[in-house]
């Protein structure tokens, strides 16, 4: 029987996060206005703001990881646990 004081890890969870930087790419500017065009609560975040939000809900980043284009694989884990 498992302890309801220790639940199981959540598994990691992986995320591509185009770059804001300015020096992005103008493919990533315009992929952005796509999103906002469709949909005005979409489009590219920054980065920080996702890693400081992500943490307000228990999230830790494991890893982040140079991808082609100027994007990143983020890669998070839940602090608490999928029963927490």
């Amino acid at each position: 029987m498992r302890s309801v004081d220790a639940p199981p890890p959540c598994p990691p969870i992986p995320m591509n996060h185009p770059a804001t930087r300015p020096e992005a790419p103008a493919s990533n500017a315009a992929f952005d206005a796509a999103l906002k065009a469709a949909d005005p609560l979409r489009g590219i975040r920054d980065a920080e703001t996702v890693i400081g939000l992500a943490a307000l809900a228990d999230f830790t980043l494991l890893e982040d990881t140079a991808m082609p284009s100027n994007n990143r694989c983020l890669i998070w884990q839940r602090t608490r646990g999928i029963l927490a």
